[in-house]
């Protein structure tokens, strides 16, 4: 049983992001720095106490964090939760499961842990889950997202779409346009999460190194802990209390709310375009739209979708504001707060999933479509006042105003109209009509619109291609 929908009712949706944030990828997270930091004390000559470890005895060790499985985490939880000799802290399980672990290999278990917190542990273990989370489920995620959106456009960039400004009728667009406005808003802010790093806090109690430097003086640990760091592909905080200040994860969370903020635009504008008939949704066999109205056929995708992306900037948005904040050198609210990273990352993702169904699913509707835009002509007088302008009518706008605000003209009139433009030279006359014209009756030349042109899917950038999935 779960109290959660993300490991229940949106399990299977959930299952690649609950693989790398879930209790047991943390505890095994947690494993791997301690055995990586345990390799790299080896490594350094002026730990005297313990020798450089063999080759072979690097892949043992390493074997250790990367076969580390569910019994495994069991172990560590009774560790830490026993009634009777549990820890009641879970990095300090971690160590104790980690000494008897290491003791058949004649290990040197005092180094185990050495000097340190439980935050450098900690904060650095976060740091590996959620840079590889960014690189593998949310980006290849998001990334197959704008794909498909992207090829949606293109094969409708000439498809015309009667623009809506204030759920008012207004200047005819496209579909395809449209919808290439989200792909380069996603992209962009898909460029500016590919950027971002976690940081990486190791220095001790109060993250001065003050243990390491009374245990070895003469060894220099502000440069060993700059090349530990980087070689777990974080960056390195030079000056911290005992915890990283989460600044990393605060700014990752303004990026994921603002990346959610997009697409929960685009899952609000779907079901209006599908509700107004210009979009049509398929209906899949077997499902059911409505308990009781059997002929119901409901976006019920793109709804879910905009209802996780809600929740996960919920909590993104309080990350950003409570994570940053800590009483003096420690408080313990930042280690409740970031159990609940998994959760927001899963709604977020789970959204993206829904949201790529919800696209399978729907189709244009082009007699809709001209439909919309044959009962609304009044709509093309911007670009009939624009022209105007061009040939020197002051009043175009006025004109204009007078003929169609809160009317209903007919697309003869506003011919009959243009006809009446002595200023305006013949030949721009008939472009005018014949655009018009064109909207209506053929959807392959929108009025006022440029070509088609050949977008690339993927654009280059210093970041590197988007993968194709």
């Amino acid at each position: 049983m779960s109290i959660c929908p993300l490991d229940d009712r949106y399990r299977k949706e959930t299952a690649p992001v609950r693989e790398i944030m879930a209790g047991p990828a943390l505890a095994q997270a947690r494993v791997e720095v301690e055995i990586r930091y345990l390799i790299a004390l080896s490594d350094e000559p002026g730990v005297i106490e313990l020798p450089r470890f063999t080759t072979d005895m690097q892949i043992r060790l390493k074997n250790i964090y990367e076969n580390f499985d569910a019994p495994d985490y069991y172990i560590v939880l009774d560790h830490e939760n026993n009634p009777t000799t549990g820890t009641r802290h879970d990095v300090k399980a971690i160590e104790y499961w980690l000494r008897n672990r290491l003791a058949p290999l004649h290990v040197p278990v005092q180094f185990v842990h050495f000097a340190l917190t439980s935050e450098d542990v900690t904060n650095l273990a976060y740091g590996l889950l959620i840079n590889r989370l960014l690189c593998t489920v949310i980006d290849v995620t998001l990334s197959l997202f704008i794909g498909n959106l992207r090829r949606f456009a293109r094969k409708h960039i000439n498809a015309p779409l009667l623009g809506m400004t204030h759920l008012q009728p207004a200047t005819p667009t496209t579909v395809g346009e449209q919808l290439l406005v989200f792909t380069d808003r996603l992209k962009r802010k898909l460029r500016e999460i590919r950027k971002f790093r976690m940081h990486g806090k190791f220095g001790g109690a109060v993250g001065n190194l003050s243990a390491h430097y009374a245990a070895y003086p003469d060894v220099n640990w502000h440069e060993f802990r700059t090349k530990f760091v980087r070689s777990l592909g974080l960056s390195p905080l030079k000056r911290t209390t005992q915890i990283n200040p989460h600044d990393d994860i605060a700014r990752l969370s303004h990026l994921m709310s603002e990346l959610n903020g997009i697409l929960i635009d685009l899952a609000q504008d779907m079901p209006l375009y599908i509700g107004r008939g210009v979009f049509c949704l398929h209906a899949v066999p077997g499902e059911v739209g409505s308990s009781t109205m059997p002929h119901k056929v409901n976006p019920t995708d793109w709804e879910t979708a905009k209802g996780a992306l809600g929740a996960a900037n919920a909590l993104f948005d309080f990350f950003a504001r409570e994570l940053p904040v800590n009483k003096l050198q420690r408080e313990l609210c930042d280690s409740i707060i970031q159990r609940f990273i998994g959760e927001a990352f899963a709604a977020h993702h789970l959204a993206v999933v829904k949201m790529l169904r919800g696209l399978e699913k729907v189709s244009i509707n082009t007699t809709a479509l001209l439909k919309e835009i044959d009962e609304n002509p009044e709509v093309f007088g911007e670009a009939i006042q624009t022209v105007m302008r061009r040939y020197g009518y002051v009043d175009a706008y006025e004109q204009l105003k007078e003929m169609t605000r809160g009317k209903r003209v007919t697309i003869g009139e506003l011919c009959d109209f243009i006809d009446t433009l002595e200023q305006m030279p013949d030949d721009a006359k008939l472009r005018l009509k014949n655009s018009i014209a064109h909207n209506l009756m053929d959807p392959s030349h929108p009025p006022f619109m440029r070509e088609a042109l050949d977008f690339p899917l993927y654009e280059r950038g210093n970041e590197g291609d988007f993968p194709r999935v």
